[in-house]
C-alpha cells in the first residue's frame, strides 16, 4: 500500500462509524429503530464468514468498530430502559458532585442527570477504568444503589451505554461497561500495580455514601 492509499483507508477507516452514527441519528428521528436494529444484525450475521477467511481475529482497529456497533445494537434494543437510583436523592447528587471534582465527568450533575433524566453523561478518557468499577460497585447485589425501571427488563450494565460515552479521536464513543470490565479483570489477573491502586481508590470513594 503507497502513501495515498494509506491516507484513503486511513480517512475512511475515520469515517466509517461516523457514517453509522449519522444513519442511526436519522432513522431514530424518523421512528425506524426496529430497521436499524436489523440492519446492524445483517452486519454480524457475516462476520463469521469474515473471519474464516481472514482468521480468528480482524485488525484492532476493525474489531473496534465492530464492537462499537455492537454496542449500539445493544443500545437501540434497550431505547425503552432507562436507569433509575434505589435511594436517596441526596446521596446520588453527593457522589455527581464528586465525580466532577475528582474530573471524572464534566459538570456537578452529569451522572445523577444521566440516572435522572436520561441524559447523556461524558466520561474523562483517563478516568475510564475509575468510572467502570465504581458503577459495578454501584449495581452489586444484594443492594443495588442503581436498577432499570423495568423489573423484568436488561439489567442496568446492558443499558449503561445508551447513558454514558468517551471522547474518542473521532466522535463521542458509547461505553460498553462488559468489554471494559473484561479488560480491567485481564489486567487484575496480571497484578497490574496501577490499577489495582485504581481498585483502592473505588473503595474509598464509595465508603464515603
Amino acid at each position: 500500500m503507497n502513501d495515498d492509499e494509506g491516507k484513503i483507508y486511513n480517512d475512511f477507516k475515520d469515517l466509517l462509524p461516523n457514517i453509522f452514527n449519522e444513519c442511526t441519528k436519522y432513522g431514530e428521528e424518523e421512528g425506524e429503530r426496529e430497521k436499524i436494529v436489523s440492519s446492524y444484525e445483517s452486519i454480524f450475521k457475516i462476520v463469521p464468514a469474515f473471519r474464516s477467511r481472514h482468521g480468528k481475529e480482524f485488525k484492532t482497529d476493525t474489531e473496534e468498530i465492530l464492537n462499537n456497533f455492537r454496542n449500539e445494537h445493544q443500545r437501540l434494543k434497550v431505547g425503552n430502559v432507562n436507569l433509575k437510583w434505589i435511594g436517596d436523592q441526596a446521596t446520588l447528587f453527593k457522589i455527581s458532585n464528586s465525580l466532577f471534582e475528582n474530573e471524572t465527568t464534566n459538570n456537578k450533575k452529569a451522572f445523577a442527570n444521566a440516572i435522572n433524566e436520561g441524559e447523556l453523561c461524558s466520561i474523562n478518557s483517563k478516568r475510564m477504568e475509575f468510572f467502570v468499577m465504581l458503577f459495578y460497585k454501584l449495581i452489586e447485589k444484594p443492594n443495588p444503589m442503581i436498577v432499570t425501571d423495568k423489573a423484568s427488563g436488561i439489567g442496568a450494565i446492558g443499558v449503561a451505554s445508551r447513558f454514558f460515552c468517551h471522547n474518542g479521536k473521532t466522535h463521542s464513543r458509547s461505553i460498553s461497561m462488559t468489554n471494559q470490565m473484561k479488560r480491567i479483570n485481564v489486567k487484575l489477573l496480571k497484578n497490574d500495580e496501577i490499577l489495582k491502586k485504581t481498585q483502592e481508590t473505588v473503595e474509598i470513594f464509595i465508603k464515603k455514601f
